[in-house]
């Protein structure tokens, strides 16, 4: 356990996957009793989606090969934002994983890396 007036997350989880990810933490988000993980209950308090007056395009773009982040998953938030009054843009790309999809173009092309630029260009100021 750790709260926010601790050192780094770092400092004090270490970076190996099976130390920070061990039972007692596992067991704690499935339940969301984080009363003992303080800084990762106030993070994800401060970065739960909240009502909001929507003043930009909203596309969400999802690898239906995705096993990261599931369709299924996807599809929930979307339409919990639908129900809130959002507009969202839904885009599946049939081969797409979650590491393949589209916004890594930064770096390499993607799938879905031109038409991603393209939604980008057409629904956001864009000048050349």
């Amino acid at each position: 356990p750790f709260s926010l007036d601790s050192e780094t997350l770092t400092e004090k989880l270490g970076i190996d996957p099976y130390t920070i990810f061990d039972q007692d933490y596992i067991n704690a988000l499935a339940t969301s009793d984080l009363a003992n993980y303080q800084a990762i209950e106030q993070g994800f308090a401060k970065n739960r989606l909240k009502p909001y007056q929507q003043s930009a395009p909203l596309s969400i773009w999802q690898g239906a090969l995705d096993d990261v982040v599931l369709s299924s998953s996807t599809r929930q938030l979307i339409k919990e934002l639908t129900e809130g009054g959002v507009s969202v843009e839904y885009n599946e790309v049939a081969l797409a994983t979650h590491y393949n999809l589209a916004f890594g173009f930064m770096a390499y092309q993607q799938l879905a890396t031109d038409q991603a630029i393209e939604w980008i260009k057409n629904h956001v100021y864009y000048s050349e």
